[in-house]
C-alpha cells in the first residue's frame, strides 16, 4: 500500500478564531483518502466544538477534483468554499464570472466565498476573517429580503 499523501498542518490563532490549514497540491489519481481523511477530521472538531466553521480552498490547476469529493461526501460539515479566483488563470471579467459560475455548479452556490489577490497574494490571516465575516453578513442581509 502506498504512503498516504504527505498534509502540511499550519495552526493560526486568529484572536479568538484558529484556522488550521493544510496545504497538499499533488493528490494521487483515484485516491479517496483524501475527502475520507479530512471529512472526518473537521467532522471530529466540529462535534467536539474545537472549530466552529469550516473552510475548504481548492486550488484551480491541481486540487479541484478531491475538494469535489470532499464536499459531495461531508458538504454539511462545510461551512464555507473559498474560491480562489487569483488560480484560475483568467483575464477577463467574462473568465472570472465562468470561472465562478463553473466552482458554483461544482459546489453549492450559497457557500461560495470569492477570494481575490492583492499584489500578487492571496487575502490572508485578519484580512480574510474579515471578509469572511462580511460575507456572511451580506448573505445574511440578502436571505432577510
Amino acid at each position: 500500500m502506498a504512503s498516504p499523501p504527505l498534509l502540511t498542518p499550519t495552526i493560526v490563532d486568529l484572536g479568538g478564531w484558529f484556522h488550521i490549514g493544510w496545504f497538499h497540491k499533488n493528490f494521487p489519481r483515484n485516491n479517496a483518502s483524501f475527502a475520507y481523511c479530512i471529512g472526518e477530521l473537521i467532522t471530529l472538531l466540529k462535534n467536539q466544538s474545537v472549530i466552529s466553521v469550516a473552510t475548504i480552498a481548492p486550488f484551480h490547476s491541481t486540487t479541484v477534483l478531491p475538494y469535489i469529493e470532499l464536499f459531495i461526501k461531508y458538504g454539511d460539515v462545510i461551512d464555507n468554499v473559498n474560491h480562489q479566483f487569483y488560480t484560475d488563470k483568467v483575464r477577463s471579467p467574462k473568465g472570472y464570472l465562468a470561472a465562478f459560475q463553473l466552482r458554483a455548479t461544482q459546489f453549492d452556490m450559497d457557500k461560495l466565498l470569492p477570494s481575490y489577490a492583492v499584489n500578487g497574494r492571496g487575502i490572508q490571516g485578519d484580512a480574510f476573517s474579515d471578509a469572511l465575516i462580511c460575507w456572511r453578513q451580506i448573505l445574511d442581509l440578502m436571505s432577510m429580503e
